[in-house]
């Protein structure tokens, strides 16, 4: 029989090697005695040397969630087991984690996940399944070096599983390139189905792997955000000149994650793009200078036939406005490459650009704004011109405007009038006036001639008619043409 303090006593028959006896977990001493009533015994066997007991406190293991315990369907999340302190035997020890209720589609259904000396945590991923409802996911800590922490046994966390919004991505015109242009910008629309709930915010991450016709690959990251309300964000995707393919995968991150799941292939492949060179376009007006209320064209040419239906929107300045318009629509295959929009300035006089952007994506590079200068309509007068002169006179005369032309002004001028008829009928000298034509240029604001009154008498009548530089719109300059004529009488005797 051997004892030990504060225990009952073991009993050894004759088939028994080994006894076990329970204590309560306090820090104490064992002292060992042994009793038999044989001689043979009590000099074969000496009872255990004392033993010091320590008692440790358990360590407390808990769950972390990285996110609420509010899923969404097909949404996956990192779970941690948290230990207090680590593992400190080598005792086997393991989490076992198993997941039931909403389970179709999970990546985790039962998982033993070993646990070595000296850590204190383990992650572990769960995905929720296609369906909606109640998920649960239980933890169990197995092994004997289980007895160091205070666990519930099981643990488990109860996860919500909702209906998540499936995000997806087109261009302006509701559909997905398939080519995008070299050195050009497309922006892309992510539809998020639902708006972004009230103080929360969602980041789409976009991972562009761009390659080259030599197999170069580069890759890159592009993040859109929306903020609480948002039920769209953008993604801009330039490819570089050298670019023959792009691939984009996407990934969603911020508070709101969990109710969206991230734009996907029917067969869950990339997102996949080729890169074609972009074909140029240019738009150009026929005048670059107009005046108040005056009408122009701005005509829009693509390089070259365009493979697919092209739209480019014009969008007019506030000081101008688009008569008719304001798309123009190439249609696939189409050797019409050039079409022009029809815009009208205001009474304003301001510079006016215009831009240009395509309705969805575009082979063809982008447009440089145009830039139209708006002026005001000159005030052409003679201010020396008297209200009469005599027979025969010489007058220095000037045409002077209130605005200077941009380029050259042809002023021509025509006489009439009793003056002239007289003249004619008398066989007097007509009155005339040199040099003709006459020139205003740029910079300059009038120019000079001289009237010669002739020999009749009466009215006569100047009428201005103005002609523009080639290519030139001074002509339309002036603020209204009947005041392009002029009268003056020629008065007293003719003396033979």
């Amino acid at each position: 029989v051997m004892s030990a303090a504060g225990a009952p006593p073991l009993v050894f028959t004759p088939a028994t090697v080994t006894q076990s006896f329970m204590l309560s977990a306090s820090n104490q001493t064992l002292n060992f005695n042994i009793t038999t009533t044989s001689p043979v015994a009590r000099q074969t066997f000496a009872p255990p040397a004392p033993r010091q007991l320590v008692v440790a406190a358990r360590a407390n293991a808990t769950i972390v969630n990285a996110s609420s315990t509010l899923f969404t369907s097909q949404f996956s999340d990192n779970i941690t087991l948290q230990l207090s302190s680590p593992v400190a035997s080598t005792e086997p020890l393991s989490l076992f984690v198993a997941v039931s209720g909403n389970v179709s589609g999970t990546s985790l259904l039962t998982q033993d996940i070993p646990l070595r000396q000296n850590q204190s945590s383990v992650v572990f991923r769960v995905q929720a399944g296609a369906l909606t409802g109640l998920m649960m996911v239980s933890f169990e800590l197995r092994g004997p070096g289980a007895r160091q922490f205070n666990a519930p046994s099981p643990m488990r966390v109860n996860v919500t599983v909702s209906a998540a919004s499936q995000v997806t991505l087109t261009d302006s015109s509701g559909a997905l390139p398939s080519a995008l242009t070299s050195g050009a910008t497309t922006t892309l629309t992510f539809n998020l189905g639902t708006a972004v709930p009230t103080s929360q915010a969602l980041t789409i991450t976009t991972t562009l792997q761009s390659s080259t016709a030599s197999g170069v690959v580069t890759t890159s990251t592009v993040t859109s955000t929306a903020a609480a309300g948002a039920t769209t964000t953008t993604l801009a995707i330039t490819p570089a000149t050298d670019a023959a393919s792009i691939k984009a995968t996407f990934d969603v991150t911020g508070t709101a994650r969990a109710g969206y799941l991230p734009p996907k292939t029917a067969d869950g492949s990339p997102f996949a793009f080729t890169v074609v060179a972009a074909s140029a376009a240019t738009a150009v007006p026929a005048l670059r200078v107009v005046f108040t209320g005056q009408s122009t064209t701005i005509a829009v040419t693509l390089g070259s036939s365009p493979a697919s239906a092209t739209t480019v929107v014009v969008t007019p300045p506030s000081s101008m406005t688009i008569t008719g318009a304001s798309t123009l629509t190439f249609a696939a295959g189409t050797t019409t490459l050039s079409q022009s929009v029809s815009v009208t300035a205001g009474s304003t006089p301001a510079s006016a650009t215009f831009t240009f952007a395509y309705q969805g994506s575009s082979t063809f590079s982008a447009i440089a704004s145009v830039t139209i200068g708006v002026q005001p309509k000159a005030v052409f007068s003679v201010p020396a011109l008297k209200p009469s002169y005599g027979p025969s006179q010489n007058v220095d005369l000037s045409i002077v405007l209130s605005v200077a032309v941009a380029q050259r002004l042809t002023v021509s001028v025509a006489l009439s009038g009793a003056a002239v008829t007289n003249a004619a009928a008398n066989g007097a000298t007509a009155a005339s006036i040199a040099p003709l034509p006459l020139f205003i240029v740029a910079p300059a604001t009038s120019t000079a001639f001289a009237l010669s009154t002739g020999g009749g008498l009466g009215a006569l009548t100047m009428t201005f008619t103005l002609a523009s530089s080639p290519n030139g719109n001074e002509a339309n300059g002036v603020q209204d043409p009947t005041k392009l004529v002029f009268v003056t009488t020629i008065l007293g005797s003719i003396t033979a």
